[in-house]
Formats: structure tokens, sequence, C-alpha cells
């Protein structure tokens, strides 16, 4: 028997990591960023601003973290509303 906070934890998990695969697989953006991650004078040969990737990846880390750090919270029974206290 799992308990629903898990479940839903682990639903959430698996849907955001399916949407990042499409996002970093078949969008523009995405191949962009697996263009810099590989070799980032030929991405920027091509074209790409490899600061504005770099940029976006730390934001895509960041949203990642703050979604985590909620998502972890809930489950452990740590008020989400905490986070505004920092």
């Amino acid at each position: 028997m799992v308990p629903s906070g898990l479940w839903w934890g682990f639903v959430f998990a698996a849907v955001a990591a399916a949407l990042f695969l499409l996002v970093f697989k078949f969008s523009r953006t995405g191949i962009a960023m697996r263009a810099t991650a590989s070799d980032q004078q030929a991405a920027q040969s091509t074209g790409i601003s490899v600061r504005w990737v770099f940029a976006l990846s730390w934001s895509f880390g960041c949203m990642a973290a703050a979604i985590g750090g909620i998502v972890i919270g809930n489950i452990s029974g740590i008020s989400i509303y905490l986070g505004t206290s920092g």
C-alpha cells in the first residue's frame, strides 16, 4: 500500500521528466541546448547564443529544484508555505 502523497509525487515527477524529455528532444531550444552541451564553439559558429543557453539551463534547473522542493515538502509533511519565509 503506497500513501497517496507518495503516489502523486511519483506521478508528478514522471510527467515532469517526460515533458523535459520532449522539450530537449524535439524543440528548437532543446536542440540548441544539446548542441551547446556537446560543443560550445561549434554551437556558437552556427548562430546559437551560448550565454542565452546557459542562462536558460540555469533557469530550468532552478524551476526543477523549486518544484521538487515543494513536492518533497508536501510528501514529508512540511508545509509548502514555508517557502515564503525564505
